[in-house]
Formats: structure tokens, C-alpha cells, sequence
């Protein structure tokens, strides 16, 4: 099993998780898919991140509207530009095969570090 080391010495599992479901939370370290059966707009929620531990999500629907939350609106989302929100909105044809990947900056903060579609923070 690979594992990171971060500056902090804090670890984080880079070895693929399972798959989760709408209406699971998906854990806030390492990499995840999230799936479902259909292609209307699907919700997910992150849980709290850690400062200094990564996250990266894979989309393995093909739905065309995302939105990722988490069970608290003081948990906020910075993507890499102005702006913070407690959702992350993802809207495309096709979803299937988009990647986030954020890196937790306190124990209420993710910030976005990259994408490979476009998202909207709010």
C-alpha cells in the first residue's frame, strides 16, 4: 500500500477506496470514486478535511449536474481562485471521468487544487 507523508508528518492513504454511493459521505482523505445508477443530479457530502491531507474524487457517473457538499455549512470549499462556498457544483454533458482534487487547509477549509472540469463554488 502506498502511503504519503505530508510536511506536517501527517499521513494519508493513496490507495484507491471504495466506491460510494449518493447519500454515503465520502471520507476526507485519498482517492474515492462516486457513482450512481442514473444520470439525473446527484449529492454527495465530504466529510471535515484535515489540514495538510489530500483528497481526490473520481466521477464514475455519467450525470450532468454534481453537487458536493458536507454535513456542515461552516466546512467551506476555496477552488484556486477569489471565492469560498459551503457546495461545489459541477455541471457537463457527461460527468464520467472528471477528477477533483483538493487539499484540506484547516479543519473547515478544502481548497480545490485541481480539475479537470469547470465548477462553480457557492
Amino acid at each position: 500500500d502506498a502511503v504519503t507523508e505530508t510536511s506536517a508528518g501527517l499521513r494519508s492513504d493513496a490507495v484507491a477506496q471504495t466506491g460510494v454511493a449518493v447519500g454515503t459521505t465520502l471520507s476526507n482523505f485519498g482517492r474515492q470514486s462516486i457513482s450512481s445508477a442514473t444520470t439525473t443530479a446527484q449529492t454527495f457530502e465530504i466529510a471535515a478535511p484535515v489540514a495538510g491531507i489530500e483528497k481526490e474524487i473520481l466521477v464514475g457517473t455519467s450525470a450532468s449536474e454534481i453537487t458536493l457538499g458536507s454535513p456542515t455549512t461552516a466546512i467551506v470549499f476555496k477552488p484556486a481562485v477569489a471565492g469560498a462556498g459551503s457546495t461545489m457544483f459541477l455541471s457537463a454533458v457527461n460527468l464520467a471521468g472528471t477528477v477533483i482534487k483538493m487539499r484540506g487547509i484547516s479543519g473547515s477549509q478544502w481548497s480545490v487544487i485541481g480539475s479537470t472540469t469547470a465548477l462553480t463554488i457557492g
